[in-house]
């Protein structure tokens, strides 16, 4: 069994931040359909970025939150310029049918990398921002509240400056109104997972609030 203490804990959440944020570059460029819409995979894990920073600015406040930001901003910068880099690096003779696939998946041009950068330090920053101010509104109360609607505020800005920086004119079609149309059902289904997800807000503020250390049992 594994015992956490709590800076442990906020370490372990860190660390999930630091994830969800790769993923979302690497894996989001997947579309699929539900229904009528088509949507990225990513819009199961962007709520759950504000998800974390809300729980460390729910415990901790502003300072941690920003922290977290930070360690987010530097990880995510490292990150993009290896893949960058990495993809236009002349590939070893063995490897040149592999290069394709590889340029493929990694390939990303320097504008979608600025978007993805832009997008996450404003909507994130937006997020603790909105979400400590609604707590001081609130009396620190209504925790279900704050969560959802800094939340879909900060979703609304990501959503918007990503894709328009990203895409906006990259081709004729990519005018205003198409990118509306591709960012419609993508936020609403943001939007609703988010909502779904609250309970997690309340299990994520307590776990990590925890003085005593909590025990994890797992199964051989």
């Amino acid at each position: 069994m594994l015992s956490f203490s709590k800076e442990q804990r906020l370490s372990i959440l860190t660390g999930l931040f630091i994830c969800f944020l790769i993923a979302m570059n690497v894996l989001g460029a997947k579309v699929i359909a539900l229904g009528p819409f088509v949507v990225s995979v990513a819009f199961v894990i962007v709520p759950w970025s504000f998800l974390l920073t809300d729980i460390v600015s729910e415990v901790y406040g502003q300072e941690k939150a920003r922290e977290l930001i930070v360690a987010g901003i530097i990880s995510l910068i490292v990150f993009l310029a290896f893949m960058m880099l990495f993809v236009v690096l002349p590939p070893a003779a063995r490897f040149i049918e592999g290069d394709k696939e590889y340029r493929a998946i990694f390939g990303t041009s320097s504008r979608i990398v600025f978007a993805s950068i832009v997008a996450f330090l404003l909507s994130q920053t937006n997020d603790v921002w909105s979400f400590l101010k609604l707590k001081s509104l609130t009396n620190k109360k209504f925790l279900w509240f704050r969560f959802n609607i800094s939340t879909i505020v900060s979703m609304v800005v990501d959503t918007f400056v990503f894709m328009f920086l990203a895409f906006y004119m990259l081709t004729p079609k990519f005018t205003f109104w198409f990118i509306i149309q591709m960012i419609i059902p993508y936020l609403i289904f943001k939007m609703v997972w988010g909502v779904l997800s609250t309970p997690l807000i309340y299990a994520g503020a307590n776990w990590l609030r925890a003085n005593d250390k909590k025990i994890v049992r797992l199964k051989n």
